[in-house]
């Protein structure tokens, strides 16, 4: 069971069934690394990032060496991505909250990255690399979507083979989703 208080700290009791649920546990009883989740119906993170589903924003240490994470998690993305997929329900949300605790606990004080951070496999790029990579073991059951953009419109766009037993020409065919028109919705 989960419990939140009038601050918004969350706490829990049970016994974990898998190692996500171990994870988050972990993470829900560890003071030394905070994750601060911000829910938002945008396309952005504050920054002004686009994103598809959750961004990690970095980490900072605070004065009393309590590593502070940001995460932004668009629940109607990630409720679409995990239909998508064919992923249980909340999936998506607990992979933005575990890549957040990672990302504290491996890289603490990281800013938060760049695309070309994450293409160059610099330390930022490579502290949200590790972090993201970490919460797919944890959790096997997150499928990362893989996202396309419309070269026209800009829109996103999360993409899938299925199989096309219409033509044994073509087995397979790619089925899209729009999930992000980079509109801001705030």
């Amino acid at each position: 069971m989960q419990i939140r208080d009038r601050d918004g700290k969350v706490t829990a009791t049970g016994n974990a069934v898998n190692q996500a649920d171990q994870d988050l546990l972990t993470a829900i009883n560890d003071s030394s690394v905070v994750v601060n989740l911000e829910a938002t119906k945008d396309n952005y993170t504050a920054s002004g990032n686009w994103f598809v589903g959750g961004a990690f924003g970095g980490s900072t240490v605070d004065a009393n060496g309590v590593t502070q994470v940001t995460q932004t998690v668009n629940p109607k993305h990630t409720k679409a991505i995990d239909k998508f997929y064919g992923s249980d329900k909340g999936v998506g949300v607990l992979h933005e909250v575990l890549e957040g605790y990672f990302g504290g606990v491996n890289s603490p004080g990281n800013g938060a990255p760049t695309f070309a951070d994450v293409t160059a496999g610099n330390a930022t790029g490579q502290g949200y690399t590790n972090a993201h990579n970490a919460a797919d073991a944890s959790d096997p059951r997150h499928v990362a979507p893989t996202v396309s953009q419309d070269p026209t419109s800009g829109h996103l766009y999360i993409n899938k083979q299925v199989p096309n037993p219409a033509s044994p020409l073509l087995p397979t065919v790619n089925v899209e989703k729009k999930i992000n028109n980079l509109k801001h919705k705030r």
